[in-house]
């Protein structure tokens, strides 16, 4: 299993949230903070749904979090998954059981309106 290059996944995380919200970031900044896990996929599509050999493949995930702005990005190996802000409690959970959803499913993430 190859760990991905931190470094690279925050660069990559910084970008796209601040194409999300640049004036939030340009007047607050970012505070990257990352988790690294390993996780197991049924295929070596990973958590991509997309086309891949049938074979039970690891990898890492990497969660990375604003800790100004509550938004949470999930990687699969190198490659950017998904990009949720202020994440429900089942995030919470599968990150602590690591065990994150897949592309297609990471709509259980987010929070229900009141």
């Amino acid at each position: 299993m190859h760990l991905p290059c931190l470094k690279d996944i925050v660069e990559t995380f910084k970008s796209e949230v601040y194409n999300l919200d640049y004036e939030y970031f340009k007047k607050y900044g970012c505070e990257p903070q990352v988790y690294v896990f390993p996780q197991v996929w049924g295929s070596t599509a990973l958590g991509f749904n997309g086309i891949g050999g049938q074979a039970i493949t690891s990898a890492y995930t990497t969660i990375v979090e604003d800790m100004n702005s509550n938004y949470y990005s999930v990687f699969f190996g190198t490659r950017m998954a998904y990009i949720i802000k202020d994440p429900n409690q089942i995030f919470f959970t599968d990150m602590n059981n690591h065990n994150m959803k897949s592309v297609s499913e990471k709509g259980i993430y987010l929070r229900k309106e009141d």
